[in-house]
């Protein structure tokens, strides 16, 4: 199976098939509030679904669901920029299926 960008992404694994789980590498920039849930006050959270690949890198970003449409945008394209270091199985760098949720909230924005 290639993703969008032609990258062979045949084997996916579960986080439960790990030796060493996927790790946020770097800063991971906060989503960004939309405008006018944020005059409103409004909070929230997208539960986005994505592969980080063998690199550590991001990949197929979808929502699972989320409070308001308004947040899924933001969201993805916030976890779009993330890196990983990449998941291990039996030592070798291995392609993971991950699922987070990105939560919106005014006092501080929280991922």
């Amino acid at each position: 199976m290639l993703d969008d960008a032609g990258n062979n992404l045949a084997k996916i694994y579960e986080l439960s098939a790990f030796d060493k789980m996927p790790e946020a590498r770097g800063y991971r920039g906060p989503p960004e509030y939309p405008y006018e849930l944020k005059r409103q006050g409004i909070e929230g959270v997208a539960v986005l679904e994505f592969i980080v690949d063998d690199k550590g890198d991001v990949r197929d970003v979808n929502v699972v669901s989320s409070t308001h449409r308004e947040f899924e945008s933001p969201a993805v394209q916030a976890v779009q920029k993330w890196k990983f270091s990449p998941g291990r199985k039996g030592g070798k760098a291995v392609n993971t299926h991950m699922m987070i949720p990105v939560a919106f909230t005014l006092s501080d924005l929280a991922y």
